[in-house]
């Protein structure tokens, strides 16, 4: 059967078209608002959030629920509803010991959406129902990798056009038909054993077909998986100094309708990209003394980077502090501690933060 289909035919066209016009009414919404996003301030906390275990790396924001979903350090999936400031649902994502979820992504979201779980076993995990205790299941499981040591992140990348999972570890990123549970392609990033890592990955929002790999080398590549790999490779941008942890590609065009490629690294040094130009087209740096998490919006240029010095730091794309959130300034009480992982919203402007004081923070855009 189908993972990606599992309901009746015409419930499926009833939940695609009411989630479809939801998530487009989202989008237009997101579209118009650019222009005075581009210089909103995050200075409104919406909700807080105490956790029983510290947090790991991998948190993901709903895009039509209130719902931010993160995995703590004992591999487990907390689900909490941001609007109405409760936990609608927790439980093990089932990994082993030793090992911790590092990648969080929502498919689906005009069905009965489906939450994908990557963790340092090697292992992707598909739960359907995730926001329901009673419901809540594991649909299916598999193994991209078999010599996986348990302490290395798996990077995922979700595409949702065509039913497509992007998971990479080391140099090699393989290509998977969720649907069909089948591997369509390896792509490696160099020889074996000169080849860097892949730390982090995105698809192209503006044309489907491009993978952006931001690699332990400095470097960030551009790859077309139509063909085949050894020329998948379509460019290679070399300015980076030092391991690019975070890379993302925004819903909107640069002035000449290119795609645009935002990337950091954990220097605190951050580059955009035009892809049909050679070098970047901006460069700044937002941490000196470095940074640990970065986020970008999908539909504003709008950049969150994160600190061990309790700091988060929102920017434009042109490395213009817009504001900044510190320990001990909200009404609150409690604000951040050291900053492990940041997320925006797919549409609107809210932000999530998660510290090593076990607290999740939600903060609104005063735009």
């Amino acid at each position: 059967m189908s993972l990606l289909k599992t309901m009746p035919l015409h419930p499926i066209v009833w939940r695609e078209t009411g989630a479809q016009k939801k998530r487009q009414e989202l989008a237009d919404s997101a579209e118009a608002n650019r222009p005075r996003a581009a210089n909103s301030k995050f200075d409104n906390q919406m909700a807080i959030f105490e956790s029983e275990s510290d947090f790991g790396p991998a948190m993901v924001m709903h895009p039509t629920e209130n719902y931010v979903i993160v995995a703590d350090a004992a591999s487990r999936i907390n689900i909490w509803n941001f609007a109405s400031s409760e936990c609608v649902n927790r439980f093990s994502n089932c990994n082993p010991p030793g090992t911790l979820v590092t990648s969080l992504n929502i498919a689906n979201t005009h069905e009965q959406g489906l939450l994908l779980a990557g963790s340092t076993d090697g292992v992707v995990r598909v739960w359907k129902s995730a926001d329901d205790p009673a419901e809540c299941r594991l649909l299916t499981a598999w193994r991209t990798l078999t010599d996986l040591q348990p302490t290395a992140a798996m990077v995922t990348d979700w595409q949702q056009e065509e039913g497509y999972l992007f998971t990479a570890f080391s140099p090699l990123i393989r290509l998977w038909d969720v649907e069909r549970s089948q591997l369509i392609q390896d792509i490696t990033t160099g020889p074996e054993g000169a080849a860097p890592f892949v730390c982090s990955m995105c698809h192209d929002r503006l044309g489907p077909r491009m993978l952006m790999a931001g690699c332990s080398d400095g470097s960030v590549r551009t790859y077309d998986w139509r063909v085949q790999p050894k020329l998948s490779l379509v460019h290679m941008f070399r300015e980076h100094k030092g391991q690019v942890f975070h890379v993302s590609s925004p819903c909107f065009p640069s002035v000449n309708n290119n795609t645009l490629i935002v990337s950091g690294t954990l220097s605190g040094e951050v580059k955009i990209w035009d892809t049909r130009a050679g070098s970047s087209v901006q460069s700044f740096v937002l941490h000196s003394s470095g940074m640990k998490a970065m986020a970008v919006h999908p539909y504003a240029p709008i950049i969150a980077t994160g600190t061990q010095s309790q700091k988060i730091l929102i920017s434009n794309f042109e490395g213009k502090e817009l504001n900044s959130i510190k320990y001990y300034d909200g009404f609150l009480g409690q604000r951040i501690g050291p900053v492990t992982s940041l997320a925006f919203h797919p549409y609107k402007m809210y932000l999530a933060c998660t510290s090593s004081d076990r607290f999740l923070s939600m903060y609104q855009s005063s735009v």
